[in-house]
């Protein structure tokens, strides 16, 4: 078992050099984006896009990150859910670039908005995804091969929080979806609420 236990499996199909950045045909992100019916950056969005790719994830493995690429770059998009205290959630646009030649990952979390029971409000604010590493050599069953920081200031209903996470993940399907799980907590000046239950997944853009 994984020192953080995986919320997501893997993911469905597409090739590199067609969902690339800079390629001139749509993309597998695309193809996903629509077929939702929502507007993007609403809630109801981000709820449909998440049914959607978890639907897509169930029948791959993990992928051996010794097999993955030693040189260029991929971008994905997508979406993360982070659950604050079993109570709130906060969803916003996942943006994750990877350098396959230094093993790095960075990007951000944008466009977020909350929900607390029947109540959907804005979010203002963009948590960075930093100081990410790709670790090649980890055993899959126990580890996941790349890690980053999450970290912000984000502002709704009149709070301010200081959110400090990580974030673990896979690569699935020949590193066509990436996806994975968040810890951390939402901070203001008394208290810190944990992040109860955070998942991202991204597919190639």
């Amino acid at each position: 078992m994984k020192q953080i236990v995986p919320i997501l499996a893997g993911l469905a199909a597409c090739s590199l050099a067609a969902c690339s950045s800079g390629s001139s045909d749509p993309t597998l992100f695309d193809d996903i984006e629509a077929g939702i019916s929502a507007a993007p950056g609403t809630n109801a969005y981000y709820i449909e896009l998440e049914d959607v790719l978890e639907d897509a994830i169930d029948e791959f493995p993990y992928q051996d990150p010794t097999t993955l690429p030693a040189s260029g770059s991929a971008d994905y998009s997508g979406f993360m859910e982070l659950t604050v205290e079993d109570t709130v959630d906060v969803r916003g646009d996942l943006s994750m670039q990877v350098g396959f030649a230094d093993n790095s990952i960075s990007g951000d979390v944008s466009s977020m908005v909350g929900q607390s029971g029947d109540e959907v409000f804005d979010i203002e604010g963009t948590l960075a995804i930093t100081n990410g590493v790709i670790d090649r050599d980890v055993d899959l069953l126990e580890e996941y091969p790349y890690s980053a920081d999450l970290d912000g200031t984000l502002s709704g209903r009149d709070e301010t929080y200081v959110v400090e996470a990580a974030m673990y993940g896979d690569f699935f399907d020949d590193h066509k979806y990436v996806g994975g799980v968040v810890y951390g907590t939402f901070s203001d000046d008394e208290f810190a609420y944990e992040i109860t239950e955070g998942d991202f997944i991204g597919a190639l853009d």
